[in-house]
């Protein structure tokens, strides 16, 4: 029952487990089988934090996020500093982006590496395409080639047209149209489930060009690449 859990979680607590903490804040901020208490799913949640709880943090974060963006901020950084690398990623987003935080493609490109190194695949191609830009970041073709196809290979859309754009302009990578046409068929075989609006129009022009001028025999191969997977 929702009252034995509690009853469990909070000994655990008692005994300095983070974990446990957290767990018992989900159930006061959702209302699991007990009436929701937000101040005291709070409450848990900075407790936990105390005790050095990384997803503590990122979710305290999660809670202030549309409210306060920069408590929220905070929380995401403390978080990130802590090892989670979500919230590494959604620091460096809220850097980047305008969520009512000042700019700063330096804090950005920062969090984002972190992210990357530790194989966030969506974090691999934003910092790819920092570096590819010279955002905030020592500009490098080959380190953003790199980049990219680590997040093409985690499947992420995203990195998959990256990664197709440099294959079919030989940026960084020796170039290769069979490769360009297979990476972006299989980004958009992926975007249904992945929202990359900002791509559709340049992913179909880049598919446009290369089957314009591309042997089909070329093509062919790369479409029975990825009818194979």
């Amino acid at each position: 029952t929702a009252a034995d859990a509690v009853t469990w979680l909070t000994r655990a607590s008692d005994k300095g487990r983070g974990d446990a903490m957290r767990a018992l804040a989900e159930i006061y901020l959702k209302g699991k089988g007990v009436a929701p208490d937000i101040t005291k799913g709070q409450a848990w949640l900075i407790k936990a934090t105390n005790y050095g709880d990384d997803k503590a943090m990122g979710r305290l974060g999660d809670i202030y996020f549309e409210k306060d963006p920069k408590k929220a901020l905070s929380w995401y950084e403390k978080a990130a500093e802590a090892g989670d690398v979500n919230a590494a990623y959604t620091a460096a987003i809220m850097y980047a982006e305008n969520y009512n935080i000042k700019p700063d493609a330096k804090k950005a490109a920062a969090l984002l590496k972190q992210a990357a190194t530790a194989g966030h695949p969506a974090a691999q191609a934003d910092y790819g395409l920092m570096v590819y830009q010279g955002n905030g970041v020592a500009k490098s073709v080959d380190d953003a080639a790199k980049w990219f196809q680590k997040s093409a290979i985690g499947g992420d859309p995203e990195g998959q047209f990256l990664y197709a754009f440099t294959l079919a302009k030989g940026e960084g990578v020796t170039q290769s149209y069979e490769d360009a046409y297979y990476w972006l068929l299989r980004a958009e075989q992926n975007a249904n489930t992945a929202k990359i609006d900002e791509y559709d129009q340049t992913r179909a022009e880049l598919k446009t060009r290369l089957e314009a001028n591309v042997a089909p025999s070329i093509l062919d191969k790369a479409r029975k690449r990825v009818g194979s997977k």
